[in-house]
């Protein structure tokens, strides 16, 4: 009995278990699956730039070691190439950026290498390139310096290379590591351009390039038509002459025509020009017309030259001609806003200046027009509305009225550059109610305009006579936030009062309406109403102040590109003073080369005593991170002034004088590849 007992016991037990068993409840059978490892890679953006660092975030679930692996890598890239990340997962992007532009961040769990998590990241730069000049023309067998420049903060310098649609290899030229251009042994027969590029190391998706034109002789380089506008002295009274030229591009000029007006009460109007001209390898050359001839410096890319009136004795003045667009030549492509300066003389041979903007409807009618107007004794003339006409012939040349409240009917010639430039010339016979007056009147863009639009670094530059016998040069460099106020330095020479060497402060304040019409009160400088053409630049004209025989006129242009360095004022300028305001001032027109610290210089010279052609010249010159060019001759300052950008600039002559009949200096120069 006993042992049957325990054994029916047993069974009991064996079903209950096998019960419990098949209802779930115990622990035998397989184990379940173990959870699954995920690593997560997480990060606050997915695009950095060069140099730049971020933290990135590993998540790893399923397991309580979560230690891992930092890596990157790239279709493009390997090892540092890609950047570098430390154990903690801060990555800092590489310093070139990798082709494609795109890293994996990859987290590698160290306790199982099969599991990872990844995050893609995009490589950016702020590299800027620009290349200067951006067009140049060349000759064949002939050498021409670029600049590079590069911004931002990971730049590297970059590599140069030349090509061209219709050359290949030694067909287009060459170019050295230093941007020097070396054109090749003739003009290529399929394309007389080639493309001279810079590509920054740090990015190479980042490049620019200057269009070189490559030509067989230097007179090449003009072989357009050109619009010119001359002021200055004829027989010692003021004068000025404008028209146009025609230039073959092989030494002949046809199709011009010659418009002057004289303060002495004349003018020759439509007068036929045809002649010769010539350009030396430097650049200078000769305009020989009858009845004038003008000493000319060509910059290299031939859109504009400037002149001189030089072999003919009566007449001493300075220019510019401007190339043409025929594309502009009817009354309907000269429409919108234009903003004017006219610098001119009354019949008393007294200076005035008037700046202002009309609106041309394309149908030959101005209106809104605005006049501002110093004349040297009543003050300046405060924004006066005007009306008019305007007519432009298939030439190129026409004809405008402007109808002026209190002051009458003002008529004009008109030589059109562009629809965007148009040369202005007073054609009214000169009397006590009718100024002589010539300027340019510029296609005004990007209004309406406030504060804001007059915003970052403006080189300025104002030329005046003080009386009869002295006059100022001034050029500067201004700042504005666009809140309305401005700081700046400037250099003078104020009658052979120089300014000291490193420039003046300037603090102003200003205001600006919409249509581009603003106030400057800058009180250790200059009083001026001023008119925007674009956020780029405004014309300037100086309102009355302690000297109201003094009328100030000149331009505000942004300046390009920052920081400078001595290396960014390199090659060929060509150059010229403004016009004279004095009888007896000088007048230059030439060429500078800049190299490795020295500066020379062949000027063509004219004064009312002598003319002198040619003239060699030599200094030392430095430029600021700023872009202020101090030249020196001898350890004694010479000259200074402000680059606008590395193929242009301004400059005050700082060389003292005695005023003598024959030697007034007091210069404004504007330069310009």
């Amino acid at each position: 009995m006993f042992r049957s007992h325990h054994i029916g016991v047993a069974v009991i037990l064996a079903a209950m278990i096998t019960a419990l068993a098949a209802c779930g409840g115990g622990g035998g059978g397989s184990a379940p699956p173990p959870p699954t490892i995920v690593v997560a890679v997480t990060a606050a953006s997915a695009t950095l730039k060069l140099g730049e660092s971020q933290t990135y975030t590993a998540t790893v679930t399923g397991t309580g070691n979560t230690a891992v692996t930092w890596s990157a890598s790239g279709a493009g890239c390997t090892g540092a190439a890609c950047g570098s990340i430390t154990s903690g997962g801060v990555y800092t992007a590489p310093q070139i950026v990798p082709q494609p532009a795109a890293v994996l961040i990859t987290a590698t769990l160290q306790a199982d290498t099969s599991r990872t998590g990844s995050a893609g990241l995009t490589i950016g730069s702020d590299v800027a390139v620009s290349v200067w000049p951006p067009t140049a023309r060349v000759t064949v067998g002939s050498s021409r310096p670029f600049i590079r420049m590069l911004t931002g903060s990971s730049e590297q310098g970059a590599t140069w290379t030349v090509s061209g649609t219709g050359c290949t290899g030694a067909q287009c030229g060459s170019v050295g590591s230093d941007g020097v251009y070396v054109a090749p042994a003739q003009v290529p027969a399929g394309d007389a351009s080639v493309q001279v590029r810079a590509t920054a190391v740090a990015d190479v998706s980042r490049s620019a390039q200057a269009t070189v034109t490559l030509q067989a002789s230097d007179a090449a380089s003009l072989n357009h038509a050109y619009a010119y506008l001359w002021r200055g002295y004829s027989a010692g009274h003021p004068a000025h002459l404008v028209g146009r030229v025609a230039l073959d591009g092989a030494g002949g000029v046809s199709a011009g025509v010659l418009d002057g007006t004289w303060t002495a009460g004349s003018h020759s109007l439509d007068y036929p020009l045809s002649g010769t001209y010539s350009i030396g390898a430097y650049g200078q050359g000769m305009l020989a017309t009858s009845p004038v001839a003008f000493s000319i410096a060509v910059p290299t890319a031939g859109e504009h030259f400037y002149m001189q009136g030089f072999y003919v004795g009566p007449l001493r003045g300075t220019g510019v001609a401007l190339r043409q667009d025929p594309a502009a030549f009817s009354t309907a492509a000269l429409s919108g806003n234009y903003v004017f300066m006219f610098d001119g003389w009354s019949a008393a041979e007294t200076p005035l200046a008037s700046v202002g903007r009309f609106t041309a409807d394309g149908n030959g009618s101005l209106s809104a027009g605005t006049l501002d107007t110093n004349d040297g004794t009543s003050g300046v003339i405060d924004s006066r509305s005007f009306t008019g006409t305007y007519t432009v012939s298939t030439s190129g040349r026409g004809t405008a009225t402007f109808v002026i409240p209190g002051l009458g009917s003002r008529n004009y010639l008109l030589h059109v550059v562009s629809a965007d430039r148009v040369i202005f010339s007073s054609v009214d016979l000169v009397s006590a109610t009718l100024p002589l007056q010539a300027g340019i009147a510029y296609r005004q863009s990007a209004g309406p305009f406030s504060a804001a639009s007059l915003a970052g670094s403006y080189v300025l530059d104002l030329t005046a006579r003080n009386s009869a016998t002295s006059a100022v040069a001034t050029v500067g460099r201004l700042t504005s936030l666009g809140t309305g106020t401005i700081d700046g330095l400037y250099d003078r020479n104020d009658n052979y009062a120089m300014s000291p060497l490193g420039a003046q402060p300037i603090s102003a304040s200003y205001t600006l309406a919409a249509n581009g019409r603003g106030l400057l009160d800058a009180t250790t400088l200059v009083r001026a109403v001023f008119y925007m053409v674009s956020p780029d630049k405004a014309l300037l004209l100086e309102a009355p102040g302690s000297n109201p025989a003094r009328v100030q006129t000149g331009t505000l242009q942004r300046q390009a590109v920052m920081p400078y360095a001595a290396a960014d004022l390199v090659g060929r300028f060509a150059a010229m003073t403004m016009p004279p305001l004095l009888v007896n001032s000088v007048t230059l027109t030439g060429t500078t080369a800049y190299a490795a610290g020295a500066v020379t210089s062949a000027i063509d010279i004219a004064s009312p005593c002598a003319l002198t052609p040619a003239a060699g010249s030599s200094a030392q010159w430095t430029v600021s991170s700023t872009g202020h060019i101090d030249v020196r001759a001898g350890g004694v300052q010479h000259a200074a002034g402000w680059l606008i950008d590395p193929v242009r600039y301004v400059m005050v002559m700082q060389r003292p004088s005695a005023g003598a009949a024959c030697d007034e200096v007091v210069h404004n120069v504007t330069a310009a590849q």
